[in-house]
């Protein structure tokens, strides 16, 4: 009995009279179609990824607006109540020279 190795062709030779050829077919994990099916995963699964990022960088930038709108009118009314005081000191002033 001999075996012969060559594109994935196995010969068995059981006698002199007896022959039996066969092919070994690619598995199902290997074939194309699934090669194509991993791609579209791999695509899917860096969509998917890049959708979740995007998303969390909008609600991240949505919250820091807010924050600024938040210490921007802090900044205002303080800026507000400085001129009210400059306005006080002004008069206060005017009154002690006349």
């Amino acid at each position: 009995m001999f075996l012969e190795l060559g594109l994935k062709i196995f010969t068995i030779t059981l006698s002199q009279e007896s022959t039996f050829t066969f092919s070994v077919l690619t598995p199902w994990f290997q074939s194309w179609y699934m090669f194509l099916v991993y791609l579209i995963l791999l695509g899917l699964i860096i969509y998917l990824i890049t959708k979740v990022r995007v998303n969390y960088l909008t609600q991240s930038n949505i919250k820091l607006e807010h924050i600024i709108d938040e210490r921007t009118k802090v900044i205002s009314d303080q800026a507000e109540k400085l001129k009210q005081l400059d306005e006080i000191k002004s008069r206060f002033f005017t009154n002690i020279s006349r």
